[in-house]
This record gives C-alpha cells, structure tokens and sequence, in this order.
C-alpha cells in the first residue's frame, strides 16, 4: 500500500485510530498529541503534520470520556506555546547563518518581511495558527526578522489559545453528534481543505499580480 494510501486510510478512520489508542494505551495518547504538536509548532522541518485536524479528532474523543479534556487542554497548550516559542528563538539565532547558507533566502525577502511584521504582526501570529505550513514557519521568520520577544510571545500564546481552544473545543461539543460521527473521515478532509484555502488563495493571488506586473 502507497505511503498516500495510508495517509488516506488514516484520515478517514481517525476516529477509531484515536479511540483505540486512548482505549488500550491512555497515558501514550496525551504524549503522542502533545508532540505532534509540539513538532508542529517548533520545527520547520515538520510543517506536513496533521495539527488542524488531530485537534478536532481529540476533542471528539476527549467527549467520550477515553481522555481529560482539561488536561487535554493543558498539555496541548503548552506545547503549542513553547513549541512556537522555540521556533522563534531558532530563528532569531540561526537566521543569518541560513541567508549564508541557502541562497533561495534573499535579503529582500527578510526586510519586506520584517515591514510587514512590524506593521501586522500580531495579526499574522494569530492568524497563521490556523493555517498549516504558515503556522510552522511564521515564529521562525519573526524570529529571523527581530521581532519584539515580549510581543511574540504575548501574539504566540494568544494564538494558541484561540487555535487549541476552537479545535479541540468543536470536535469536544460537535465531533459525536450522529451525522458527523456517521462522516467524520471527511470533516477532517474538509477541515484540511478549509484550512489551507487561506494559502492557496494568496499563492495564487500573488502569482496572478506577478504575472500581470
């Protein structure tokens, strides 16, 4: 079976993946969650994971009483937190050495992102936590343009909260209802889509203005 097959099967059955873990290995599912994302958040070299919708997949477990909700909450939270924390710093320390590095950084790139941070950084924290991709890279390029700590981490955890809070917080309250428990595989397809139309939209965006310039 294709490593796209099994992502596949994964999704549409992440539900009873969740449920089966939180079943037979109940400590082992609040670790698995909290580095998922936790790698999500602090490395750009795992921007691929799944964190919108394994989110949403452990609110609707955390309803049927296999896990804590508050502890849920509370470990996902810190590690969306300090996650996007490390991200930062990672940024702030190696950022120059990888503009000598990898050429396909250029300077402009830095300067027009360090304009647009200082101009919309808090929103564009907050929102690139809900949106893959951008929400693994965004801390490291604040980090890389020199943004205010105390403000990073003030937009970083507000961040957090609304993104863990609103995730976890549906698939708790609306995850088990029959009709979505009846399609949940494709909720959490739709819910990547969704997610993802921000990026998509921007990509094309700026690729129609590039060719129209």
């Amino acid at each position: 079976m294709s490593m796209l097959a099994v992502t596949f099967d994964f999704i549409m059955h992440m539900d009873t993946q969740l449920v089966n873990l939180a079943t037979n290995y109940p400590q082992l599912i609040y670790g698995l969650l909290f580095a998922v994302i936790f790698c999500e958040s602090a490395f750009i070299i795992t921007p691929f994971l799944p964190g919108d919708s394994l989110l949403f997949a452990a609110g609707s477990i955390a309803a049927l009483s296999y896990i804590n909700i508050y502890l849920l909450i509370l470990l996902l939270l810190v590690a969306a937190i300090v996650g996007g924390a490390i991200n930062y710093t990672l940024g702030r320390w190696l950022g120059e050495h990888l503009l000598k590095y990898f050429r396909w950084i250029k300077p402009k790139n830095i300067t027009d992102a360090q304009h647009f941070f200082d101009k919309h950084g808090a929103n564009a924290i907050i929102i690139a936590r809900f949106m893959p991709i951008f929400r693994t890279f965004t801390p490291f390029i604040v980090g890389m343009v020199k943004m205010n700590h105390k403000k990073f981490t003030l937009y970083n955890t507000i961040g957090a909260l609304l993104w863990i809070g609103l995730l976890v917080g549906t698939g708790y309250f609306f995850g088990n209802l029959p009709i979505v428990k009846a399609h949940f595989g494709w909720i959490i397809i739709a819910i990547i889509v969704i997610s993802l139309l921000p990026a998509l939209i921007n990509y094309f965006w700026a690729l129609k203005t590039h060719r129209d310039a």
